[in-house]
């Protein structure tokens, strides 16, 4: 495994009986599903190798009805900026690039909040930087929930780990990639893939590598570049939220 991935996680002695790797994912999903409320943050780390590295942190609360905040920030190279914001009335998110040729100035769209927290991100989902499995489930998205889990196939238990500071159980499973981009749902390949979960059924994070092809600048000939895929989730559910946190501006 790459050395990429001892960021995420550090070995330690297995102790216990493994878990069944599918029930241990369906137990994090209810976990997420019921949560009344969700904070933390989201790291995606994305190395290209022989390239470079770029890295998204995603920032984000809700609240069950329909409260939410989501910022993310491109930290490396072309650096961009989502935000989101539903105050239980109205709606702000940035607007879309499209929007620019028309009306240069235009920067946010402002909608009437929709009745809940699944609806709001159906509207901007397509806009944000990061829209993979963590972003999904601190959301609960049920549309990109579906789209990232379905791929997912023969989750077993590999190791018991230490993530993010905690306890955690490592799977492994085979993860479908394809010309429609990683988590594909018509996926044309299968990677190996490492998911994080706390014993307490949090998603801790996730990993996986892909081989994509490019164009060297110099000769203009195709090559190979293996890509690191790496999600670092500090979120926790039912815990108090920010409540300024959720006013649109």
């Amino acid at each position: 495994m790459s050395t990429v991935f001892a960021a995420l996680a550090l070995l330690i002695a297995p102790q216990g009986t493994p878990p069944d790797g599918k029930v241990a994912f369906e137990k994090m999903l209810t976990k997420y599903y019921e949560a009344k409320t969700v904070k933390g943050t989201i790291e995606f780390n994305q190395t290209v190798e022989g390239v470079g590295k770029s890295t998204i942190l995603t920032t984000l609360q809700t609240q069950k009805p329909n409260l939410l905040f989501i910022e993310q920030i491109k930290t490396t190279g072309d650096r961009k900026t989502f935000r989101a914001v539903s105050d239980g009335k109205l709606l702000g998110f940035n607007a879309p690039e499209i929007w620019k040729n028309y009306d240069p100035a235009a920067r946010m769209v402002f909608t009437e909040a929709p009745e809940s927290i699944k609806d709001a991100s159906d509207a901007f989902s397509v806009l944000m930087l990061d829209r993979q499995l963590a972003t999904s489930l601190a959301i609960y998205n049920p549309y990109d929930v579906v789209t990232f889990t379905k791929p997912i196939r023969n989750i077993k238990f590999q190791d018991e780990v230490t993530a993010n500071g905690v306890p955690a159980w490592r799977f492994v499973a085979d993860y479908g990639i394809g010309v429609g981009g990683p988590g594909s749902p018509g996926a044309a390949a299968f990677t190996k893939a490492w998911f994080y979960l706390s014993k307490e059924y949090d998603f801790l994070g996730m990993v996986f590598e892909e081989i994509i092809q490019g164009q060297d600048e110099r000769t203009r000939r195709t090559v190979s570049y293996k890509v690191t895929n790496q999600w670092i989730v500090r979120v926790v559910v039912d815990a108090p939220v920010d409540t300024a946190l959720f006013r649109v501006r």
